[in-house]
């Protein structure tokens, strides 16, 4: 068996100055403009339901899509097409959930003959 035997070379020292980038800017400005919009959108996607537990649902699709928004780099211009697409999400699940309440009792039934 053979053995080689490695000497390491090494070159002139190399060093990097490194300013670290924000993965999302500093926005305070941009919080109380934010804020408004997020309850003014709030009560839009609130005024048209008047079930409480869809009310709850899209409560927490708003808060959802405000924290999800405020991470992308243009939080006011993402906000309410994300509120859109989870409001919807949403009322789907709402939907669905509705018609297996609706239709448990009588598979419970017909399990039980």
């Amino acid at each position: 068996m053979m053995k080689n035997r490695l000497v390491p070379k090494f070159g002139a020292e190399t060093r990097f100055k490194v300013s670290p980038i924000p993965a999302v800017p500093f926005r305070e400005a941009q919080k109380n403009e934010f804020e408004k919009l997020r309850k003014r959108l709030l009560n839009e996607v609130l005024s048209e339901k008047s079930d409480p537990s869809l009310r709850l649902l899209m409560k927490q699709a708003v808060n959802e899509a405000a924290g999800v928004a405020w991470l992308t780099p243009f939080p006011m211009l993402f906000f309410p097409v994300l509120v859109e697409e989870l409001a919807e999400k949403a009322a789907r699940q709402e939907r669905k959930q509705r018609e297996v309440r609706w239709i448990s009792p009588r598979y419970y039934e017909e399990a039980l003959s």
